[in-house]
């Protein structure tokens, strides 16, 4: 389909690439001839696709929408926050290497814990548990493929807020997620930038737990997908009641839900040591 398109002008990105959150410089317009591909096929949003010359082709992962051309040796991205629709005003350009004619989107899970909340308040009797199920939204990692991959950017599919989590002094920040962690996940509700994110909360203590809010480290899964759908690993959080009793693991298999599933992308970060100390901290706060 032929429309019309925008040629930006202006100063080229480095290839280490930046965050496209809206700080991006805007380039002089002025119409060309381009041929339209649009890609909105969940199935298929993960897999390489090429970027011929003088084509510009549109992504959608839900509220995101990504365009890209390639122009005289340079990859040029634009983003929208409402879907599809029309390419933006500015771009962001890169200096492609010889042989660079493909691009690669991958999921990722942000890059911050975030902080979520039941979708009612959660009280567990001394030896029991509760299975969670929380949809949090995803970021776009951007790789150019040519001899080898090379990460161009990663873009946010929601941009979240800020929260604090912990004590004044030892605390961190986090995102805080406008979902609520369900007792179930019907697939109808699964949108196309969200992934699954379980957790699995023991109380194996002497006294109750009050679970009102939950730190999830989502820099720790890995993420599968199923039918179209993104899932994370079990998150299992068994608590107690001593602080050096807690217990998080992840063990970066696909959950019972989708064990068939196939993974995509491993964690950003190692699990570290420490990590149950600061889930304690917040777990024993809500007990308060």
């Amino acid at each position: 389909m032929q429309r019309r398109a925008y040629r930006p002008e202006g100063q080229v990105e480095s290839d280490k690439g930046k965050h496209l959150m809206g700080n991006v410089n805007p380039y002089r317009l002025e119409p060309c001839s381009y041929i339209f591909i649009m890609f909105s096929d969940r199935n298929s949003l993960w897999e390489p696709f090429p970027l011929p010359e003088n084509t510009l082709v549109s992504r959608t992962v839900g509220p995101l929408g990504l365009w890209f051309q390639r122009k005289d040796g340079e990859c040029w991205v634009a983003v929208s926050r409402d879907g599809a629709g029309t390419p933006p005003d500015e771009w962001t350009r890169w200096a492609l290497r010889r042989g660079d004619h493909s691009l690669r989107m991958s999921p990722l899970l942000p890059d911050r814990s975030v902080v979520v909340k039941p979708e009612y308040d959660i009280r567990l009797l001394k030896n029991t548990h509760v299975r969670t199920y929380t949809r949090v939204p995803i970021w776009v990692a951007l790789d150019v493929i040519g001899e080898s991959s090379v990460r161009l950017t990663e873009i946010p599919t929601q941009i979240l807020s800020n929260t604090w989590f912990g004590g004044f002094t030892d605390g961190e920040t986090c995102y805080g997620l406008a979902t609520t962690a369900r007792r179930e996940m019907p697939a109808d509700l699964i949108e196309p930038h969200q992934a699954v994110c379980i957790m699995d909360i023991r109380n194996q203590s002497e006294t109750d737990l009050k679970v009102d809010r939950v730190c999830l480290r989502v820099e720790r899964l890995s993420l599968f997908t199923k039918d179209g759908h993104l899932w994370a690993d079990d998150t299992d959080i068994t608590f107690e009641g001593e602080e050096a009793s807690v217990q998080i693991r992840t063990d970066g298999l696909a959950p019972v839900e989708v064990a068939d599933a196939v993974k995509l992308v491993e964690p950003r970060q190692p699990q570290k040591r420490g990590l149950a100390e600061r889930a304690f901290f917040f777990l024993r706060n809500d007990m308060e």
